[in-house]
């Protein structure tokens, strides 16, 4: 009876150990399986975060400023230009219909070379001026001619192109903010002030609301679209290398572009059946 007795003692031993040693497993495998969750957990938050991170720098690449500077012979961009869209359009900066007349770029007026053009108005000078796509303000000048107070503004969009509009006579309260950064204004002084800070200008923000010399009702505006990636084919001729009016403004007169040609939409055929304005006509160096 007593080793009986001492039998059921060792039995009833071991199924206490047994239970104790299943509950401590079954917490090492709770305890493991925790950890190894915790830890997946934390690299698909990590992995989330780190992708948002990086879709998010993508993103302030995209919309960041990159300078683009001229050396006297090219323009550069000092960062990493983003890719400009092919082919490239910009809008007009005016509601096209009610243009009388285009200035055409690149053409000798006034004893001086422009490889700007612009767009006649017929008399009126009440214009609504708008930004023709999405860019930087990077430079501005204030200069009194003809008895008018005049602004003048450059735009670089990041992927190396840049516009310019001048002969704005009454500006956009957002613009007024940005012309009170430049110089006072001096009879026909209309050398640019580079912007310390330069704000996105978004296309179709309303920069000017008259144009023109309101002192005696004529009515126009300058726009000039440059394209500082390379330098444009009428740079490559003879006359080019010889003429010192086309050769003083290289950063802008090798680089112009028929801005016509980069109308988006219906606005590019009104545009280009309009008469040409000026004694010069449509000749020009570079609209074929």
């Amino acid at each position: 009876m007593s080793i009986k007795g001492t039998t059921m003692k060792q039995q009833k031993g071991f199924s206490i150990i047994e239970v104790l040693v299943v509950i401590v497993v079954l917490g090492l495998l709770g305890a493991a399986g925790w950890f190894v969750f915790n830890r997946m957990q934390s690299k698909d938050a990590a992995t989330t975060s780190t992708s948002q991170q990086s879709s998010g720098d993508t993103d302030a690449r995209a919309a960041a400023y990159v300078p683009w500077e001229f050396n006297g012979e090219t323009w550069s961009a000092r960062g990493d230009a983003p890719a400009c869209p092919e082919p490239y359009t910009v809008a007009s900066p005016m509601d096209a219909k009610k243009a009388s007349a285009v200035l055409y770029p690149g053409q000798v007026r006034g004893g001086d070379f422009k490889p700007h053009g612009g767009l006649g108005t017929d008399g009126v000078n009440n214009i609504q001026v708008s930004a023709v796509t999405d860019a930087y303000l990077v430079r501005g000048s204030r200069y009194i001619e003809a008895g008018t107070v005049q602004y003048m503004f450059d735009f670089i969009d990041p992927c190396g192109f840049m516009y310019r509009l001048d002969h704005l006579a009454e500006l956009s309260d957002e613009f007024k903010k940005y012309a009170d950064q430049l110089p006072p204004a001096k009879q026909d002084d209309s050398r640019t002030t580079k912007y310390e800070n330069n704000p996105l200008i978004k296309k179709g923000t309303v920069i000017a609301t008259q144009v023109g010399y309101t002192a005696n009702k004529n009515s126009f505006f300058d726009f000039g679209l440059y394209d500082l990636r390379k330098p444009n084919e009428a740079s490559k001729t003879d006359i080019y290398q010889t003429d010192n009016l086309r050769i003083q403004d290289k950063e802008m007169s090798f680089f112009a572009v028929c801005w016509l040609d980069y109308i988006a939409g219906e606005d590019q055929a009104i545009l280009k059946a309009l008469p040409a304005r000026g004694i010069e006509g449509k000749t020009n160096d570079y609209c074929k």
